[in-house]
C-alpha cells in the first residue's frame, strides 16, 4: 500500500511539474539495460520473468524513474576533484579500466548515487507536504477485544 502511495505521489508530480519522457528516452533506457544483462543471462525477459514482473509494469517503472531522474537532475552536480576521489577510494574497482573508461564509470557512479540521495530528500520533503490519509490500521487491531465479540 505504502508503494502505492508513493508512486502516486510520485507521479502526480510528475505531471504538475509537466514533465515528460519520451519514446527514445525509454529506448535509450532499454538499450542499456539490455547491453548490461547481454544475450548469455537470457536478456531482459529471463529477468523480469527470474523478479516476477511482466513487460507492461516493468515499462511503467522505467518511465517512472526516467521521470524522477528528471525531476532531481539538475540539482546535482560533479567535480572533477569528486571523481578522482572516487577513483582513489575504489581504486579495485577501477583498475582494471584505462584512465577515461576508470573517470567516465565513475562519473557516473557518482551521478547514480547523488541522484538517489536528492530524489530521497526531494521525496522526503513531497511526502511531509502531501495529505495522506491512511485508513489501514497498523498494527492490526484484535477486533475481538474491541468489541467483545
Amino acid at each position: 500500500l505504502d508503494q502505492m502511495v508513493n508512486e502516486a505521489l510520485i507521479e502526480q508530480e510528475v505531471r504538475k511539474q509537466g514533465i515528460q519522457v519520451t519514446a527514445a528516452e525509454v529506448d535509450q533506457q532499454l538499450a542499456k539495460i539490455n547491453a548490461q544483462l547481454g544475450d548469455s543471462s537470457g536478456g531482459l525477459e529471463a529477468a523480469l520473468a527470474f523478479q516476477g514482473i511482466d513487460k507492461d509494469e516493468f515499462m511503467r517503472q522505467l518511465r517512472l524513474n526516467l521521470a524522477m531522474e528528471k525531476l532531481v537532475a539538475g540539482t546535482i552536480q560533479i567535480s572533477d576533484e569528486e571523481i578522482t576521489q572516487e577513483i582513489k577510494d575504489n581504486a579495485d574497482v577501477y583498475k582494471e579500466l584505462a584512465e577515461a573508461d576508470a573517470a567516465t564509470t565513475a562519473a557516473s557512479n557518482l551521478r547514480s548515487q547523488k541522484l538517489r540521495e536528492a530524489f530521497g530528500q526531494w521525496f522526503d520533503n513531497l511526502k511531509a507536504s502531501a495529505k495522506i490519509h491512511n485508513f489501514v490500521v497498523n498494527p492490526p487491531v484484535d477486533l475481538g477485544k474491541l468489541f467483545k465479540i
